[in-house]
C-alpha cells in the first residue's frame, strides 16, 4: 500500500483527516493517525491510504474530497447538543487554530461528492466519544453513510478499523462489515460497538472482485409519483430533515411575492427538496432574527426571486447575509426570475454574473434548472 501514490481502482481509498490546531491538544491525534496508518498498511494492496490531511481548513477539506475518496474517516475533537440537535467537528482556522464547524456544512459538502460513500467519525480521546448520535441527523442531511467507532480504547480501536475495513475491501456490504467488525470487538471483550447509519446499509463500496463500485444513479421508474405510499415516503424523508434542521435551499423572497414562491417551495417539497421559508419555518413567540441568521449560516443553498416588484429592502439585506456566509462556504446562491419580473430585472452586482433561472420561460423547465442548481443533480434531458 503506498501513502502517496494516486488511488487506485482495485483498493478501498481512504481520506484521513486530522485536524492540527495549535489551540488543541495534539499528542492524542498524532499518536491516533500513527496508529491507523500502521494497522491499515497491514490490510496491503486492499487499502489505499491517501496522503491524510493535517492542515484540514474547511477549504482544504473540499479540496481533497475531489480526489474522490471512497472514504472519510476523520479523527478528532468534536461537539454535540442535543437538545438543540446540533453538533461541530472541529477543524483548523486560517490563524492556526481550533474552529469549530457545523456537521451540517459537511453535510452539504458530502452531499456533492458522489464517490465518498461512506464517513468514519473517531473521537482522539480514548474513553469519550463526542460525535453519538451525529449519524443520524447527517444521515438525514444527505450523508450516503456514517460510522460512528465510539469510545474505543487505545487497544480496540485498531481492531476495529482493521476488522471494518478489511471487510469492506473483501466486497461485504456495509451493513455486514460492520457486524464482522463488532464481532471481533465482542471477542475481545470490548463493550462498545460501532454503529452505522445508511441510506443504503446493503451497498458495497467495493465489488466482490475488488473493483470500485459506480457512484449509484437514480433509474428512471415507471411507476406513476401517486404509487402507494411514494408520497408517505417522501413525506418521511422532509420530516426527517427538518428534524435534522437540515433545509435545502433558503427561500429568499419579497414579500410582494409571497404566493408565487410559496407555490414553488411546494413544488420543490413534492421532489424532496426542503426548502426554508419564513412563514413555515419561523414559530410564533420566538427570537426570528436569531433563528433567520442560523439558517442562513447552515443552509446548503439559496435562491434570490426577482418578480414585477423587485428587490424589497429586508430582501436586501438578507442578500447581503447570505453573501457574506456562502463566500466562505462556497454555497450556491441561485437568482430566480418569476415570470412577472420585467425584461431587464435590476439585480444586485454579485447576482447578475450568476447562472438565472428563468420562470419567465417554458423551456428549459424552470422548477427543473431550480433543483439542479440545489441538489447539484442535472436534469435528464428531454
Amino acid at each position: 500500500m503506498s501513502a502517496t501514490q494516486p488511488s487506485s481502482s482495485a483498493a478501498l481509498d481512504i481520506l484521513l483527516v486530522v485536524p492540527a490546531a495549535r489551540d488543541q491538544p495534539s499528542a492524542a491525534l498524532q499518536a491516533c493517525f500513527e496508529s491507523l496508518q500502521a494497522e491499515l498498511r497491514h490490510l496491503g494492496e486492499r487499502v489505499t491510504l491517501l496522503p491524510g490531511l493535517h492542515d484540514a481548513t474547511e477549504s482544504a477539506l473540499r479540496q481533497r474530497l475531489q480526489e474522490g475518496p471512497h472514504v472519510l474517516h476523520f479523527v478528532g475533537h468534536g461537539r454535540i447538543h442535543r437538545a438543540s440537535n446540533y453538533a461541530t467537528m472541529t477543524l483548523t482556522a486560517a490563524d492556526g487554530r481550533g474552529r469549530a464547524v457545523n456537521l451540517r456544512n459537511l453535510a452539504s459538502v458530502l452531499s456533492t461528492q458522489p464517490a465518498t460513500r461512506l464517513l468514519v467519525l473517531q473521537s482522539c480521546e480514548a474513553e469519550r466519544f463526542p460525535f453519538a448520535g451525529a449519524a443520524e441527523m447527517l444521515v438525514a442531511c444527505g450523508v450516503n453513510a456514517v460510522i460512528e467507532l465510539g469510545a474505543l480504547s487505545a487497544r480496540e480501536q485498531p481492531l476495529a478499523v482493521t476488522a471494518l475495513y478489511g471487510a469492506i475491501a473483501d466486497g461485504r456490504t456495509l451493513r455486514e462489515a460492520l457486524e464482522h467488525a463488532n464481532q471481533r470487538l465482542a471477542l475481545s471483550g470490548a463493550r462498545v460497538q460501532l454503529t452505522l447509519f445508511a441510506a443504503d446499509p446493503d451497498e458495497r463500496l467495493l465489488s466482490l472482485t475488488g473493483t470500485r463500485n459506480a457512484a449509484p444513479v437514480s433509474a428512471p421508474t415507471s411507476a406513476p409519483e401517486t404509487a402507494p405510499n411514494a408520497l408517505d415516503v417522501m413525506r418521511e424523508r422532509l420530516v426527517a430533515k427538518r428534524s435534522a434542521g437540515c433545509f435545502d435551499v433558503f427561500l429568499c423572497h419579497n414579500g410582494a411575492d409571497k404566493h408565487t414562491v410559496k407555490q414553488i417551495g411546494r413544488a420543490l417539497k413534492a421532489k424532496g427538496i426542503l426548502p426554508w421559508l419564513d412563514e413555515w419555518e419561523l414559530p410564533p413567540g420566538q427570537p426570528w432574527q436569531a433563528l433567520l441568521e442560523r439558517q442562513i449560516g447552515t443552509i446548503r443553498s439559496a435562491a434570490v426571486f426577482v418578480g414585477r416588484a423587485g428587490m424589497g429592502p429586508w430582501q436586501e439585506r438578507e442578500v447581503d447575509a447570505l453573501l457574506r456566509a456562502f463566500v466562505n462556504r462556497q454555497a450556491p446562491i441561485i437568482p430566480v426570475l418569476l415570470s412577472d419580473a420585467p425584461t431587464v430585472p435590476v439585480l444586485p452586482t454579485f447576482l447578475g454574473a450568476m447562472t438565472w433561472v428563468d420562470f419567465r420561460l417554458a423551456d428549459p423547465d424552470p422548477l427543473a434548472r431550480l433543483s439542479w442548481g440545489i441538489t447539484g443533480e442535472r436534469p435528464e434531458e428531454s
